[in-house]
């Protein structure tokens, strides 16, 4: 239903989670969105764990590192499945 990418290009470090909605909404009718949510949570905690162990530290101590250089992102591609990524730029964090 949903996978897990990580990646680095161009210099930003990504978490991606892969989906598709109508899978959700078959899955959890009514609660697609909720699912969505939750998916995009799931990227910052990915990121917030690759954060934790690159940098040795705790999870809110790395959530505080995060919150002012990690972007969320949710896409659409063309077959259908949605994205939702959780960016680190290259040199936010020194």
């Amino acid at each position: 239903m949903w996978s897990l990418l990580a990646l680095g290009i161009n210099g930003i470090v990504g978490v991606g989670i892969f989906f598709t909605p109508n899978l959700v909404a078959a899955l959890v009718p009514g609660r697609a969105g909720l699912f969505a949510y939750a998916l995009t949570l799931l990227a910052l905690d990915a990121m917030l764990g690759w954060l934790q162990r690159l940098y040795q530290l705790d999870k809110a101590v790395a959530l505080a590192v995060a919150s002012p250089v990690v972007d969320l992102r949710v896409t659409q591609v063309a077959n259908q499945a949605w994205g939702v990524h959780a960016l680190l730029p290259h040199g936010a964090i020194a």
